[in-house]
This record gives structure tokens, C-alpha cells and sequence, in this order.
């Protein structure tokens, strides 16, 4: 036990090292962002640890049909898979600020977490999973995951805090390529942020009235898309099973 356990927090350290440069890059573009206090870290680990979860019930045996996008997602190369996931990750993410201020009340703790971060979370986290792994194949570690579900779900550092490393011992990712998603992603927020801060409050309602109505109608989009997925799998599978009936019937050729 003693000697897994050591081989456990290796694996993080080593994970650290490794990857000294993005996690460099990325405190320094977090501090950019907001002035130095805890929440913004605390902020940024709520981000990656809750994805990993998320993307892990969304693997799990019986979280059908509530993950039919997801798993679209894995079935299916193609560009409108790819764009429901980026609308899905949007409304997983950016979903905790309206969750954020609707139950404040009842659960204040939620007020340390900073909205920015969040939005920069989702940025960093969308153009990773769906611009490098997936449009230039960077690596063969989130390949993996598309053949074995339940590892490499990433971030890499969460695989290894929660035991979904595929194989750990030897795979450890470099995530020298997260460099320039963060850069990317500090300067779209250091923009949005400008643009609320450089308006009237008339201007800054409109804005906040455009973001809901981004956001629910995201919601209504994946919902009206998992009900037309869903349906179609039904349809694929009534058609496959009056196939076997009409083998059954096929009269024999004597």
C-alpha cells in the first residue's frame, strides 16, 4: 500500500515538473487576469476538477440518455459533433454563474468564485479538447481516451489525482501545447473584460441580457438535439431489429 501511494504523489510531482512551463504560463496569465488572491486559483481548480467529473458521468454505464451529445461525440467524426460538444462544454462550464448568483443565498460559499476565470476556463478548456486533440492531434493521449472511455479524460493532472491515467507509469503528458491556449484565452477575456468595463450601465445590461440569452438558448439547443438524437437511436434500433425479424421469416431456399 505504502509503496502505491508513493508511486501516487510521484506521478503528480513528476506530472509538475514535466509540465514546469504551462503551469508557469498559466499562473502568471491568472494573475494577469484578476488581482492576487486565493479564489482565482481555487477558482481554476473547481474548473478542472469538476470537468473531470463531468466528463467522467458522462462515461458512466448509466448516465444514458443524458450524455447521448457526448457520446455522439465519440461515435462520430464529424463537424456538427464537434460543434454541439463546444455549445456542450459552454453550458457545463459557464453554467456554474448563473447557478452562481440564482443560489447564493443558500449556499454563500459560492460567492469566492470568480466569473472571469470561469469564462477563461472554458476558453482554455474548449480550444484544448477540440482545437488541439482534435484538429491537430497533438498527442495520442486523448486518442487513447477514444478507445479506452474511462482514462485520459483530462486535464492530465486530474487523470492522475483521480486514477484515470492511462498507464501513468509511462504516458505522462507534456502539455507544452496548453501554452498557447493560454495565451489565446487570457487575451479574449483581457478583450471582454475591457469592453464591460469601458461601458455605460445601459450597455453593460444589454450585454448581460445577450450572455442569458446565449446561455439558455444553448440549453434549448442541446436539449432539442439530445431529443432528435435519442429518437434516432430508437428509429436505428426498431429498423435493426425488423431486419432480424425478416431474416427470421425469409423463406429457405431448398
Amino acid at each position: 500500500m505504502i509503496k502505491d501511494w508513493s508511486h501516487y504523489f510521484y506521478y503528480i510531482l513528476n506530472s509538475i515538473l514535466i509540465n514546469y512551463k504551462s503551469w508557469i504560463f498559466l499562473a502568471i496569465s491568472l494573475l494577469i487576469l484578476c488581482e492576487f488572491n486565493v479564489t482565482i486559483f481555487l477558482t481554476f481548480t473547481i474548473g478542472m476538477f469538476s470537468s473531470h467529473l463531468i466528463h467522467y458521468w458522462h462515461h458512466f454505464e448509466y448516465s444514458y440518455p443524458h450524455n447521448i451529445i457526448h457520446d455522439y461525440h465519440h461515435r462520430y467524426n464529424l463537424p456538427f459533433n464537434h460543434f454541439i460538444q463546444v455549445v456542450l462544454e459552454f453550458v457545463s462550464i459557464v453554467g456554474i454563474i448563473p447557478f452562481k448568483y440564482s443560489f447564493i443565498d443558500m449556499v454563500p460559499f459560492l460567492s469566492f468564485i470568480d466569473d472571469w476565470i470561469v469564462i477563461y476556463y472554458y476558453f482554455f478548456y474548449t480550444t484544448i479538447h477540440n482545437i488541439n486533440y482534435t484538429v491537430f492531434h497533438v498527442n495520442h493521449v486523448h486518442e487513447i481516451h477514444h478507445e479506452v472511455f474511462l482514462k485520459n479524460m483530462g486535464p492530465d493532472i486530474c487523470d492522475i489525482i483521480f486514477g484515470t491515467k492511462y498507464q501513468p507509469e509511462e504516458s505522462l503528458e507534456n502539455t507544452d501545447h496548453y501554452i498557447p491556449n493560454i495565451i489565446i484565452s487570457t487575451l479574449l477575456v483581457l478583450l471582454l473584460k475591457s469592453i464591460w468595463k469601458n461601458s455605460s450601465e445601459p450597455f453593460q445590461k444589454w450585454y448581460l441580457f445577450l450572455s442569458k440569452g446565449l446561455f439558455y438558448s444553448s440549453i434549448l439547443f442541446l436539449f432539442v438535439t439530445s431529443i432528435c438524437l435519442y429518437k434516432m437511436d430508437i428509429d436505428h434500433t426498431f429498423e435493426k431489429d425488423v431486419d432480424k425479424i425478416k431474416k427470421c421469416f425469409t423463406p429457405l431456399d431448398i
